[in-house]
């Protein structure tokens, strides 16, 4: 897992809209943020499962319910914390909402703007 309490952590997916906005916030924050963009890397099942926890909260807590994807495969499944990881490595636009991590501070970003909450 890689995440340090200095930088300002992110999972998301760089074609959402909603990302592109959080990212410019995040910049006013600092400067050191790891990028975790599900659309062009493999981010770690780890890190995804641990920001996950720190929130109580689970993957299908984050997954956008009304996508195609969703609900033509995996609705009403039981799936476990990998398999659901590996359904948002591979179809990024599952992620409904970013997920944000600094300084020991989680959060969910529904709106853009929510990522300024861990500036404090």
């Amino acid at each position: 897992m890689y995440m340090k309490s200095n930088e300002l952590t992110v999972i998301y997916n760089s074609t959402d809209e909603r990302s592109k906005k959080l990212l410019a916030y995040a910049q006013t924050i600092t400067s050191k943020i790891n990028r975790q963009d599900l659309e062009h890397a493999n981010v770690s099942v780890n890190l995804f499962g641990h920001m996950l926890h720190q929130l109580n909260l689970r993957p299908k807590d984050v997954i956008d319910k009304s996508n195609p994807f969703y609900q033509l495969n995996l609705k009403g499944r039981d799936i476990d914390m990998n398999e659901w990881f590996l359904f948002l490595n591979k179809n990024p636009n599952l992620l409904q909402y970013p997920i944000a991590a600094y300084r020991d501070k989680y959060i969910v970003c529904k709106s853009y703007t929510d990522i300024l909450k861990l500036q404090n």
